[in-house]
Parts: structure tokens; sequence; C-alpha cells
């Protein structure tokens, strides 16, 4: 960690009853040049602040014995002067939801604190930046969504930089989003908080996507869990029936298209309407493949948000429609199933066999777009900065923040994962090397690293069939991290120039 200019000499008031963590974050925040005073007791800390002492932003933990944090924020707020003092709260993931609006909270870090995390948050805080879950009163275009269709959000992913991109393209259509690194977090969050949509990517550590949402099922029926979305690169019918049997409401394929995550969305939330007004329906049969839209895109690595516009249709988002079926060679979605309440087609033989005729072609027209893209020659741009460009906000000094501690983020993960791909040529470890590569694809497929994705592409190609990493690919990483790294420092630098 370095100094950061935006928080230097910025005096920070602690108020956190464990010690471990008051030392912990007050190190951080010390590394960042941020002066620290902090304490266990809240009585303390409203001692101080109402002694006079000044501070320019302060940190409240959620639990206390005998009290909570907002009690103690809603104390600050009680003190004269102090209605506009910079506060954010310290808790738990899912132990808190929707704040109240006139305690003024800047935002809410999840606990246990991730370093990246709290820095965004305390440039926010001094910036006057930061938004929490009830706090946003902006009202472009970007957040009518959330505005129509209001969602209490958990995404599932593992991948810190994918993880950073969907809170910031969900930030854009005016949401906010929890993370849980795996299905035994999101368990425990909505143990917490009743969320009401999880964004459940497929492949995670400890617990899947799939087991999570067999074990969601399983403890909840229908009409009271959450509107469950799968996300995955899969292009396979049977990967969709794997979603679908597995209790899955939806599935979103990898490159997530704002478009068609907005179509989710407004699905989820339609859909979540239709379960809170009324009883929930009998027992059906076994779901088809047709349910879920198919994947694009050709193996699990694929960036999890393309770059297609989300703004393209004018007014209101639409409601999922079941798309007119494609022709052979066209790689428009399948035909979904009507929407509840329509009217159902005519129990002719005939039609039965037309729509499987038009699901037959449309999974060859998936095949082909699949054997396309692994025929394409490979693009050589080192860095393309499009998926960044699209989620980042149009402030220049905070898409300047955010572009930042993307990098030092993804470059920081990055040189423990060479590290471990260098061992796994040398030892011929299969396994870990296939599971590097594919957390290292995902990234740079993420923020538009194309030469690294490559590579480590065929790092995991080579291992899925059980061969080791080849040492001459590996050791091309290595030039093509620093490429990457001088690529990104020119682009950061032009975006500096605007702040300038």
């Amino acid at each position: 960690h370095s100094p950061c200019p935006a928080l230097a000499g910025k005096r920070l008031l602690l108020v956190e009853p464990n010690a471990t963590s008051r030392r912990i974050l007050g190190a951080l925040a010390a590394t960042w040049g941020c002066t620290l005073r902090a304490t266990a007791a809240p009585t303390e800390a409203l001692q101080w602040l109402g002694h006079g002492e000044l501070f320019d932003l302060v940190l409240v933990n959620l639990h206390f014995p005998g009290t909570d944090g907002l009690s103690v924020i809603r104390s600050i707020r009680a003190l004269r002067q102090l209605e506009h003092l910079p506060v954010g709260l310290l808790a738990p993931l899912g132990s808190i939801g929707q704040a109240p609006t006139e305690l003024g909270i800047g935002a809410i870090v999840t606990k246990p604190v991730k370093a990246l995390a709290l820095l965004d948050t305390l440039r926010a805080l001094v910036s006057g930046t930061a938004l929490q879950r009830t706090g946003r009163t902006t009202t472009s275009s970007a957040e009518v969504l959330a505005h129509d269709y209001p969602l209490d959000i958990l995404l599932a992913e593992d991948n810190p930089t994918n993880q950073r991109m969907a809170t910031l393209l969900l930030s854009r259509m005016g949401y906010r989003v929890d993370i849980a690194n795996n299905g035994l977090e999101v368990l425990h969050a909505l143990a917490h908080h009743p969320y009401n949509l999880v964004l459940l990517d497929v492949q995670m550590p400890e617990m899947d996507g799939l087991t999570c949402a067999r074990e969601l099922n399983r403890l909840h029926p229908k009409a009271t869990r959450p509107y469950l979305v799968a996300m995955t690169a899969n292009a396979m019918t049977g990967d969709r029936e794997n979603c679908l049997a597995a209790g899955m409401d939806d599935y979103v394929s990898k490159p997530v298209r704002p478009h068609e995550l907005k179509r989710a969305l407004v699905g989820a939330a339609e859909e979540l309407a239709i379960r809170k007004a009324a009883p929930a329906p009998a027992p059906e049969a076994s779901p088809s493949a047709a349910a879920l839209p198919p994947a694009a895109g050709n193996d699990d690595d694929a960036p999890m948000f393309g770059t297609t516009s989300m703004f393209g249709t004018a007014g209101k988002a639409p409601a999922p429609v079941a798309p007119v079926s494609p022709p052979v060679g066209d790689n428009s979605p399948a035909p979904a199933p009507e929407l509840p309440g329509a009217p159902a087609p005519h129990p002719q033989r005939p039609v039965r066999k037309s729509s499987e005729g038009r699901r037959a072609k449309a999974v060859a027209a998936a095949r082909a777009a699949l054997a396309a893209a692994e025929a394409a020659p490979l693009a050589s741009e080192a860095f393309d900065s499009s998926a960044l460009e699209f989620v980042l906000p149009p402030e220049p000094e905070q898409a300047l923040a955010i572009a930042r501690e993307m990098f030092d983020g993804f470059f920081h993960e990055s040189a423990d994962r060479l590290v471990d791909l260098q061992r796994a040529a040398e030892t011929a470890d299969v396994e870990t090397a296939s599971r590097v590569a594919h957390r290292l694809k995902g990234a740079c497929a993420m923020i538009g690293f194309r030469e690294i994705e490559q590579l480590t592409g065929a790092i995991e190609s080579e291992a899925r069939a059980g061969r080791p990493a080849d040492p001459e690919t590996v050791a091309r990483l290595t030039p093509a991290f620093e490429t990457a790294r001088d690529a990104a420092t020119r682009w950061v630098d032009q975006i500096a120039q605007r702040v300038a």
C-alpha cells in the first residue's frame, strides 16, 4: 500500500469494539495518509466530538455491547454542526439492508473488510460521492431502471475483478449490490438479510452456484426464496438444463451484456411482484431447456460483461418476451416459453414438432458460433479499454480513482497467480494450472488484457486435456504483464490529463 493523495492528512475517527480490527483498519488508514483516532467505546467517541475535536470522516461498527452503530450515528447527528460529517458503517455481509435515510450514512463497508474496498469507501466519503442503498438521489437515465424495478441484489462471484466490474455496471443502472465469494457465503448472507435477487456464478470454490441453488430450493419454497439468475459461459443445451434442474429462475451468459442483464433484472422484479401478490402456483412438469435463453460465448472464461449499450431502447425497460425463432446460422436466442397467463399454443403434434425443430436449429447455430469463435484469429491488442470505458462514471475524478483501484487490485493479485502458474509448469501440476489459468483468464477478459487472456486460455485448454502447462507459454506471460501494465498506465494518464 502507498499514500493516497485524497486521504493525506485527513482525520479519521474509527469506532470499533474489536481490538484486532482497530489495529488492522488503523494500519491501512495510516498507510494511505490518514491521521487516526480510534476507540472501542461509542461514549468516548461522542465525548471527543462533543468537546469539539475535528474529524474529516468517521467509521462506525454496526454491533456494540449494549447498543448498535445506527444509534451511535444518530447520536453523532444530534451534535451541533455534525449533520454533514461523512460517516460510514462497518457491517457484516447481509446484516443490514436499508439504513435509515435521515442518518446520512455515506457508505456501508462489508465485513470482513477488504483493503481496496475500504480505500474506495474512504475516498468516496472524503469526496462526497459515497452513496448507500437508500441514499441515491440522482435521477439520470442510467438509474431509471432501479427506480422502476427496485431489487435487493446479492452477487455471488469469486473473482475480484469481476466483482468490481459487476458493481460498477449495476451502479450505472441505479443498484447497490452486496458481494458473496461462494455459495456458502450466499447461504450465510440470506440467513441475515432477505435479498430478493441472487446473481449466481456457476463456477465458484467451496460451493458452486448450482449446488447453492439446489440448497436454496431445498430450504425455501419458490414463493418465498430469492429470484435466482445463473451466470455461466457454457453454450451447450445440457448446461442450461442443469441450471433449470438446480432451481434457477433465469440465465444470463458470459460475457454478460448490459441489455441482457437489464432483461434479467426486469424479469426478476416483475416475477417477484407476481409472487408477492398471489399464492405460489401448483407444481408444473419438469422445465425444458427452452425456459432459459441459450448462452453466448465459447468457454467459462468469457468476460463477465460485454460492452453493448443497455440504453438502446427509449423509455421504460421492456419485459422479457419470447423472441422470434431464428433461422439456421442466426445467433439470436432460442424461443422462450410464454409468460405466465399468456395463451398456450394449440396442443397439436405439428406445433410441438416445429418447436423442437426450431430448438434444434438454435442449438446448431450456437455450436456453429462456438466453432467460428474458436477458429477466429487471435487479437493482438494488449489492452482493450472498451469494457472499462463503459462502466466507469462520466466524472473524470471518479473514473480516475476507480480505474487506478481496478488496475492496482488486478496486478497485485495477478503477481501471486503468475508465481503459481510458474510453479505448476515446473512441477507438471495440471490441476493448479487449470484453476489458476481459469481465474486469470476470466479477470483479463473482464478488464481487457487480451494478450494475457489468450495465453492463459491456451494454458487452461491444455490443462483440461490433461496436459501440463507449457513452460514457454508461461514464460511469455511475464512480458505480457509488463506490456499490459504499460498500456494501462498510458490509458490512466489520459484520464488524469482530463482531470488536470
